[in-house]
């Protein structure tokens, strides 16, 4: 029988599943705002299969646009870094989700507490080593089901792509109905709120690498072409006009000759350079500062153990932070968030290479939390 653990809150919840993981009890978590059977978003399909044909055409569409798109070719080689990408943007696909961080599994697992339905949240917290031994002894003294497939445990790094970072994600293959034969055991907590770290903007970064913005692109154009049938399925009686594209793509009327002329600069050797996808890790580019989402209206001990739990959570995702200077943001309410994230920036830069910089801040965050109250 699977374990469930309760707590009182997703910081707690985060809590218990970082202390698992460096006991090494768990090493991939999940977290989903319902205990909802942990399925990929392909499997749920299986059910209709119009949708599931739909979302296996939009796979192979994005696949042999990944392999045509210059600077993409490695990726275009590598089926689970593609996967992946579809994954992350909203294609179904086999893959579940997982993240070797508990600090993201909490984000994903916790709801505004407006929008609680009276659910708990839950983090799944999986070993996979275990997985990986239950399901060959599984297979092997179950002769029926030897042809079943086995379980992957995806772990690929896709160069840029930024929110995968982010995020840690990992992936894992397996069965549709994996979860029935083996149950993952669980924490769960009442829906109070975000945590204070990390946030929607650590989750799924502002900035933007190469790679992202080749992709918006591509998605942009998918969102066009599937714009006549959602507007069909939302108002079936809605009268829709239809323009023709012109026979070379361009209105051949307004241009000298009927052609566009070919600027020398537009020659394939000339853009090369441009076409080249440099590997540009998101801590090393793009990141210059961390959010920390706290209610400035809440009582200071509360207030205390946000920004706390906060940094604590931002150090076990990145120990190297003790090394860097670090932007520290406020968010998301305006007023006092300059004072208290320049009180941050004082306490963290000047005993970030302290050895004891944890108990130290610890005692000045009260003292910049004070200075504000």
């Amino acid at each position: 029988m699977p374990q469930v653990f309760k707590v009182q809150s997703v910081e707690e919840a985060v809590e218990l599943a970082a202390s698992f993981k460096k006991e090494g009890r768990y090493n991939w978590f999940r977290g989903q705002t319902r205990d909802w059977p942990p399925l990929s978003s392909a499997a749920r399909l299986i059910d209709n299969p119009e949708l599931f044909e739909k979302a296996e055409q939009r796979q192979l569409t994005f696949l042999l646009w990944v392999k045509k798109t210059p600077g993409l070719e490695k990726i275009g080689d590598d089926i689970d870094a593609t996967l992946a990408i579809a994954q992350h943007y909203g294609i179904p696909t086999t893959l579940l989700d997982f993240t070797i961080e508990p600090g993201v599994a909490g984000f994903f697992a916790a709801l505004k507490s407006k929008d609680a339905d009276g659910f708990p949240g839950c983090i799944y917290c999986l070993n996979t080593n275990h997985l990986r031994e239950f399901w060959t002894l599984m297979r092997k003294v179950s002769g029926p089901i030897r042809d079943v497939p086995d379980v992957d445990f995806i772990t690929t790094n896709v160069p840029n792509l930024w929110r995968l970072e982010a995020q840690h994600g990992v992936f894992l293959y397996a069965p549709a109905n994996w979860h029935e034969i083996y149950p993952l055991d669980k924490i769960v907590f009442p829906q109070t709120g975000y945590p204070s770290y990390p946030t929607k903007g650590d989750i799924y970064p502002n900035q933007k690498s190469q790679l992202e913005l080749h992709l918006d692109h591509f998605f942009t154009a998918d969102d066009i072409s599937n714009f006549y049938e959602m507007v069909m399925s939302m108002f079936p009686d809605a009268k829709c006009i239809e323009l023709e594209t012109p026979r070379n793509g361009f209105e051949e009327k307004f241009f000298v000759r009927g052609n566009i002329p070919v600027m020398p600069c537009w020659h394939l050797r000339k853009v090369q350079d441009w076409q080249v996808v440099f590997k540009e890790p998101l801590r090393e580019t793009a990141l210059g500062e961390i959010g920390l989402g706290i209610d400035l209206r809440a009582e200071a001990q509360t207030l205390r153990r946000s920004v706390a739990y906060g940094v604590l959570r931002a150090l076990d995702i990145d120990p190297t932070l003790r090394k860097k200077a670090v932007r520290w943001i406020i968010l998301p309410q305006k007023r006092l968030q300059e004072k208290l994230s320049r009180s941050l920036d004082w306490l963290w830069n000047g005993c970030g290479h302290c050895p004891t910089a944890t108990r130290t801040s610890r005692k000045l965050l009260d003292y910049a939390l004070r200075c504000i109250g």
